[in-house]
């Protein structure tokens, strides 16, 4: 079988070498382009070429035509398959819309046919001896070698006239049109080739045939690759997929060439703007958008024309007038750089219109819930103002009548006079609470202070419960930090005087108190805007702790873990210290266990 003869050695590389091209752009091919159904069939198509180019180079060196015919019978996919896989590929790069499932099979259902019917010697095959090309089979002798040769070059043909047509429709954008016209180019050659010097000269003119077909089909791979590799636009135009998927996005799109006219809009970009899509080539950029405002239009061109330059633009805010009505926009441009040069730009336009009216809507409610919870404020500073009087004067009357009376009364008045006074002394604790509470939404007032200072100053307060529970507060040296120094005393007033409370019986309280700057990745396992510098403190006792369970519920108002027989308390202290740390733009946290004390965690912004 492999009986070769090497005398038209001439013939032999003439087919061989672009053979050899053709399986090294098919590995360039696969290697380096995106794997998409285009590029798919463009490397079927080229190894197709390459099987044909190695076919009429191995019956060229064959030692006779039954040598000759079990090569071109065994490569005979090659040549048969190209000129489907030729049309498939541009209709595939063209976009046309008419391509459809049944396309393809009425395209390579003639292929398959020829391949049975020419595999299977239904009819002679003639190979004629040249002494150039070798052994050849000019497909001239039959019926059905003639339709095949006319079926490939009717399929060549159309291939051509639909690049021209794309080459048309694109014509303003002066990149797809460069890309169109290199790939007609390399569809034209090997086309025109093969339609005069196997078709025309024999069938028609009765001359004799030029083999040369099969050589000239690397010509359309490598214009191919450079034309897809060199001047494409991976943003629009490049996979076939991209008109799905651009209309599936509900900003706008719109493609701008570095001509002026636009070469490309989404469905989104047509909705907004009322624009039919076959008519936008028509268009220039100025045409575009109706402005409602003059400088509108002015930043509109000015953000066109940087990004020409490569510069990216983002978030123009602008208006438009559409159908009578005005829509606010946003506008941003970006360059599409081929070649190190800007060959078009993209706009996304995003309507916030509604966004716009969403935060008017939301400002007005948040102004109005501002109101209600400064009127809910005053309302409790006014009320609980009001109440301390009335409740000192029931303490003091109470407390006079049963010291006066105290022999008069029996043993049930004075249980009942002691409820009374313990009733009356709980309100007042809770409305100096309430009235704490309403004052640190009051006082907004920051400044750089001393936190050792202020720590010191809540001690003081708190040094006769201390010295009553014989208890062991140990500090590091805080620093100075941007606070309120009022509300930072009663925070760290609040969370000792809570300590001190839920300290254990027998056991003398021990509270740590310490500090540090948080890294950066500590700060980012925090709940608070990345990329800021933070402060912590820690409160840690020895107390009896707390299930995890509570660790949310602690700070919400009136919120008590124990009842109010066994520990003091209205339920407001830690609702007062989760506000004051709010107000510093922080967070507070508590961690604990039960039997062996909490620990409360304060974040805030080290400014």
């Amino acid at each position: 079988m492999f009986n070769f003869t090497f005398q038209n050695m001439a013939g032999f590389l003439a087919a061989f070498i672009p053979g050899l091209i053709n399986i090294i752009l098919v590995a360039y091919i696969l290697a380096v382009f995106p794997r998409n159904k285009l590029i798919n069939v463009f490397a079927a198509f080229t190894l197709c070429a390459a099987l044909w180019q190695f076919n009429d180079a191995s019956a060229r060196i064959s030692s006779s035509a039954e040598m000759a015919d079990k090569w071109d019978c065994l490569l005979s996919p090659g040549w048969l398959f190209t000129g489907p896989l030729c049309l498939h590929f541009v209709l595939l790069y063209t976009r046309f819309t008419f391509v459809s499932r049944w396309i393809i099979v009425l395209l390579y259902l003639p292929a398959f046919a020829f391949l049975g019917i020419y595999q299977a010697h239904i009819y002679e095959h003639v190979f004629v001896l040249l002494d150039f090309w070798g052994w050849v089979n000019f497909h001239d002798r039959a019926a059905m070698d003639i339709a095949m040769v006319y079926w490939m070059a009717t399929l060549a043909s159309l291939a051509w006239i639909l690049l021209f047509i794309y080459a048309y429709k694109v014509r303003r954008d002066p990149l797809l049109r460069l890309q169109a016209f290199i790939i007609a180019a390399g569809v034209g050659i090997p086309a025109i080739a093969g339609v005069v010097t196997q078709a025309i000269f024999p069938l028609a003119l009765d001359w004799p045939a030029v083999p040369v077909t099969s050589s000239f089909l690397t010509i359309l791979s490598a214009a191919a690759v450079i034309a897809l590799r060199q001047y494409r636009l991976f943003s629009i135009s490049e996979l076939v997929s991209n008109d799905l998927l651009l209309d599936e996005l509900p900003v706008a799109v719109i493609s701008i060439a570095d001509t002026g006219h636009l070469t490309y809009i989404n469905q989104a970009g047509a909705d907004l703007l009322k624009i039919e899509r076959k008519t936008i080539h028509r268009l220039r950029f100025e045409e575009l958008l109706n402005h409602s405002i003059p400088e509108h239009a002015a930043s509109f061109t000015e953000a066109y024309k940087k990004a020409l330059k490569g510069i990216n633009v983002v978030n123009v805010e602008s208006s438009v007038a559409v159908d009578g009505k005005t829509i606010n926009i946003l506008i941003s441009a970006i360059p599409v750089v081929n070649n190190k040069r800007v060959r078009s730009v993209l706009l996304y336009v995003r309507d916030i219109t509604s966004q716009i009216e969403s935060e008017q809507i939301l400002q007005q409610k948040n102004l109005q819930l501002e109101q209600s919870n400064a009127n809910l404020e005053e309302f409790a500073y006014v009320a609980s103002h009001d109440l301390r009087e009335p409740l000192r004067k029931i303490i003091t009357f109470s407390g006079m009548i049963e010291e006066i009376e105290k022999n008069n009364l029996s043993e049930k008045g004075k249980t009942f006079f002691e409820r009374i006074v313990g009733a009356a002394s709980r309100m007042q604790s809770m409305i100096e609470d309430l009235l704490s509470l309403s004052l640190v939404s009051q006082n907004v007032k920051f400044e750089r202070y001393s936190l050792q200072e202020v720590l010191n100053e809540a001690i003081q307060d708190l040094d006769l419960k201390i010295r009553e529970k014989n208890a062991l507060i140990e500090a590091d040296n805080l620093p100075s930090a941007y606070i309120n120094p009022k509300q930072f005393r009663q925070l760290f007033y609040n969370l000792i005087n809570n300590s001190l409370k839920f300290s254990k019986p027998g056991v003398p309280p021990v509270i740590n108190i310490k500090c540090k700057y948080l890294t950066a990745a500590e700060a980012d396992q925090v709940p608070l805007p990345r990329g800021g510098k933070y402060l912590k403190l820690t409160i840690e006792d020895n107390g009896i702790g707390f299930e995890s369970v509570y660790a949310e519920k602690m700070f919400q108002m009136f919120q008590r873990l124990h009842g109010k027989v066994d520990y003091e308390g209205t339920g407001i202290g830690l609702a007062i210290c989760k506000k004051i740390v709010e107000n510093h733009k922080g967070v507070i946290w508590a961690t604990g266990v039960p039997g062996q004390g909490a620990t409360f965690h304060i974040v805030i912004p080290n400014k």
